[in-house]
Protein backbone atom coordinates (compact mmCIF):
# COMPACT_ATOMS: atom_id res chain seq x y z
CA UNK A 1 0.00 0.00 0.00
CA UNK A 2 1.60 3.27 -1.12
CA UNK A 3 2.04 5.95 1.79
CA UNK A 4 -0.65 8.91 1.05
CA UNK A 5 1.13 12.19 0.34
CA UNK A 6 -0.12 15.28 3.06
CA UNK A 7 -0.66 18.30 1.40
CA UNK A 8 -2.24 21.51 0.91
CA UNK A 9 -5.50 20.27 0.32
CA UNK A 10 -5.38 17.30 2.49
CA UNK A 11 -5.30 19.88 5.77
CA UNK A 12 -7.95 21.87 3.88
CA UNK A 13 -10.27 18.80 3.91
CA UNK A 14 -9.61 17.50 7.15
CA UNK A 15 -10.54 20.34 9.42
CA UNK A 16 -6.54 21.71 9.93
CA UNK A 17 -7.70 23.99 12.78
CA UNK A 18 -9.83 21.37 14.84
CA UNK A 19 -6.59 19.69 14.66
CA UNK A 20 -4.58 22.50 15.97
CA UNK A 21 -7.01 23.20 18.68
CA UNK A 22 -6.18 19.79 19.87
CA UNK A 23 -2.30 19.52 19.60
CA UNK A 24 -2.29 22.62 21.62
CA UNK A 25 -4.27 21.66 24.51
CA UNK A 26 -1.68 18.12 24.20
CA UNK A 27 1.37 20.21 23.45
CA UNK A 28 0.61 22.33 27.00
CA UNK A 29 0.03 19.77 29.54
CA UNK A 30 2.18 16.86 28.17
CA UNK A 31 5.49 18.63 26.26
CA UNK A 32 6.14 21.84 27.88
CA UNK A 33 7.46 20.38 31.12
CA UNK A 34 9.07 17.67 29.00
CA UNK A 35 10.98 20.76 26.61
CA UNK A 36 11.33 23.15 28.81
CA UNK A 37 14.20 21.35 30.53
CA UNK A 38 16.26 20.34 27.33
CA UNK A 39 16.02 23.90 25.66
CA UNK A 40 19.34 26.38 26.32
CA UNK A 41 17.27 29.50 26.93
CA UNK A 42 19.81 31.55 25.76
CA UNK A 43 20.13 30.24 21.85
CA UNK A 44 17.19 30.45 19.65
CA UNK A 45 15.70 27.40 18.57
CA UNK A 46 14.25 26.22 15.05
CA UNK A 47 10.77 24.90 15.24
CA UNK A 48 10.24 22.74 12.38
CA UNK A 49 6.84 22.35 10.35
CA UNK A 50 4.44 23.42 13.04
CA UNK A 51 2.44 26.31 11.56
CA UNK A 52 0.62 27.32 14.71
CA UNK A 53 3.83 28.39 16.14
CA UNK A 54 2.79 26.67 19.65
CA UNK A 55 6.33 26.37 20.74
CA UNK A 56 6.26 30.64 20.72
CA UNK A 57 2.98 30.74 22.38
CA UNK A 58 3.98 28.61 25.32
CA UNK A 59 7.42 29.63 25.88
CA UNK A 60 7.91 33.51 25.37
CA UNK A 61 11.15 33.50 26.91
CA UNK A 62 12.41 31.51 24.10
CA UNK A 63 13.31 32.95 20.91
CA UNK A 64 11.61 30.23 18.28
CA UNK A 65 11.54 30.78 14.35
CA UNK A 66 9.22 28.33 13.28
CA UNK A 67 8.49 26.78 9.61
CA UNK A 68 6.01 25.39 7.76
CA UNK A 69 5.65 23.92 4.26
CA UNK A 70 2.09 25.59 3.59
CA UNK A 71 1.68 28.00 6.27
CA UNK A 72 3.64 31.48 6.63
CA UNK A 73 2.44 34.46 8.82
CA UNK A 74 3.06 34.87 12.88
CA UNK A 75 6.28 34.54 13.08
CA UNK A 76 6.00 31.51 10.71
CA UNK A 77 8.73 30.83 7.82
CA UNK A 78 7.18 29.20 4.73
CA UNK A 79 9.95 26.37 4.34
CA UNK A 80 10.22 22.93 2.87
CA UNK A 81 12.09 20.61 5.50
CA UNK A 82 13.99 19.30 2.55
CA UNK A 83 15.65 22.41 1.80
CA UNK A 84 15.49 24.68 4.74
CA UNK A 85 16.40 28.16 4.35
CA UNK A 86 18.96 28.52 6.61
CA UNK A 87 23.14 28.10 6.52
CA UNK A 88 24.96 24.86 7.57
CA UNK A 89 25.39 25.26 11.09
CA UNK A 90 23.70 28.02 12.06
CA UNK A 91 21.05 26.59 13.91
CA UNK A 92 22.03 24.90 17.31
CA UNK A 93 18.73 23.69 18.73
CA UNK A 94 15.57 22.10 16.72
CA UNK A 95 12.13 21.33 17.70
CA UNK A 96 10.41 18.81 15.50
CA UNK A 97 6.74 17.53 16.46
CA UNK A 98 3.87 15.16 14.49
CA UNK A 99 6.51 16.05 11.52
CA UNK A 100 9.04 13.21 10.66
CA UNK A 101 5.80 10.53 10.17
CA UNK A 102 4.55 12.05 7.62
CA UNK A 103 7.05 12.09 5.20
CA UNK A 104 8.42 10.31 2.46
CA UNK A 105 11.83 10.76 3.03
CA UNK A 106 12.23 11.39 7.24
CA UNK A 107 16.53 10.71 7.03
CA UNK A 108 16.88 13.43 4.51
CA UNK A 109 14.82 15.80 6.83
CA UNK A 110 17.04 15.22 9.28
CA UNK A 111 20.00 15.23 7.36
CA UNK A 112 18.67 18.77 6.10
Amino acid sequence: MAKKAYDQEYFKDNNFDYWNRRNKAFFRKKQLRLVSDFFNFSKPVLDVGWASNPLNKALPELKVTATDLFYQGDGVIKADVYDLPFKKNTVDQIYCWCLLEHLHEPRKALDE
